[in-house]
Order: C-alpha cells, then structure tokens, then sequence
C-alpha cells in the first residue's frame, strides 16, 4: 500500500525543523494570515489557544501580525493536540464618578453603552437614584 502524505501538514521538532511525525509532537498545519486576522480569531477556528500558537510560530504576543505571514497551527485531526477553550482576557474596568445633573441616560449615552447594561455591572434596580460623587463602573467597551 502506498501512504499518501496531507499538503500543508508537517511535524515540528522541537529545534524547529521539519521531521517525520512521532507520537509526542503535535501535527500542524500551515495557515497564511489574512487581513484583519488576530491571534485570538486564527486560535478560535483552529480550536487552539493564542499561547499555542505563541509557542508553535517562536512569537511574542505583542508582535504584529502581517497579511500573508504562514503561520504554524494544530493540526484539528491529530488527537495529540490539546484543545483549550480560548482564554478571555478581561479589560480594566473603568470608573466613573457621579456629578451633578447626571443620569443614568445621560451617562450612558456619554459612554456608547446601555442603561441596562451600567445597571447590571452596578447592580443597581430601577427604584436605585445616584448620588454625588457616587462611583459607577463602565463597561470595558465604553469609550472614554
């Protein structure tokens, strides 16, 4: 019987180097970055984490990624591949503090988010008023 080799499969020693496939090391495939690609989106549908992909390509997490770049991603079929959910990072969440005149309405339409959604993150109810000087968080998307 003849095998027959999968294009764009390789085997990665740990050196770096192309080599015949083993038990322990992981199959990859490579993937050619296009534009508007992020690590978190390319580690989503490879079923993989930016840590992984990190690793595989020799990157640091604050490098840029460039349109065309061929980047090294696990292989989906390769039963070796540990497949973690993406990690989330959270972003800071901001403050803001209550002045005069403010209303929830106001504040929110400031901040490009909802007044359900500063009511949650508050965990404030309807029958809750602000206060002067009062802290309110802001969602991570809020612009400031």
């Amino acid at each position: 019987m003849r095998e027959r080799k999968k294009e764009g499969v390789v085997k990665v020693s740990s050196a770096g180097a192309a080599s015949p496939p083993s038990r322990h090391e992981p199959v990859v495939s490579v993937y050619k970055v296009k534009r508007g690609d992020t690590l978190d989106k390319i580690a989503q549908r490879n079923n993989t984490t930016i840590s992984t992909l990190l690793k595989l390509n020799n990157m640091k997490a604050n490098e840029p990624l460039h349109a065309g770049r061929k980047l090294m991603v696990p292989n989906a079929e390769d039963k070796t591949v540990e497949v973690k959910k993406p990690v989330v990072v959270k972003s800071k969440i901001h403050t803001y503090r209550v002045k005069k005149g403010d209303t929830l309405d106001k504040i929110a339409q400031k901040y490009k988010t909802s007044i359900g959604e500063l009511r949650k993150l508050n965990k404030m109810n309807h029958a809750d008023v602000l206060y002067v000087d009062q802290k309110l968080k802001l969602p991570p998307h809020s612009s400031l």
